[in-house]
């Protein structure tokens, strides 16, 4: 089988932060389209329309994982989105997941400014009931913080 791993291009600079800062956020789920959006509007991930990578957040990185079929050249059903971002800003970011119908879970793994991890965030998604699913995590950096995610019901403020 064929390993395919690609990710969207790093030519953004990281934004300027205070020495020492270990803080990072990484993102991922399984079998779904993943854009995060920071508190500023820039978006890393999959455009839920298109599907096409974006990366827009300084410091970040979004991967796409899947196994292909190296005998058959069939492409993987079955893949992993993870958006990572070093240094990220604190405040408020908009994650949006589009599923292509089938469960899967969001895990949300916060690093604080001195690298030590924050609870680890993970939500079971029903895709195949709710294809479209946004949330609000609430990123907090200083060690010992716990970072929250809340989900944006349809119709509610965004």
């Amino acid at each position: 089988m064929g390993l395919d791993t690609t990710q969207a291009g790093t030519d953004t600079p990281p934004r300027k932060s205070a020495a020492g800062d270990r803080s990072s956020l990484t993102v991922v789920i399984d079998n779904a389209r993943l854009l995060v959006v920071d508190p500023r509007g820039a978006r890393t991930g999959l455009d839920p329309a298109t599907g096409r990578k974006v990366k827009e957040i300084p410091g970040s990185v979004v991967f796409v994982d899947r196994i292909d079929n190296a005998v058959t050249g069939e492409v993987a059903t079955s893949f992993t989105v993870q958006v990572i971002i070093n240094q990220p800003s604190e405040g408020t970011y908009r994650v949006v997941v589009v599923g292509l119908g089938r469960p899967s879970e969001l895990a949300v793994h916060a690093f604080s400014t001195d690298g030590s991890a924050e609870p680890r965030i993970a939500v079971t998604l029903r895709l195949e009931k709710e294809p479209r699913t946004e949330y609000r995590l609430h990123f907090l950096k200083a060690p010992g913080s716990s970072s929250q995610l809340e989900k944006i019901e349809p119709g509610g403020p965004p």
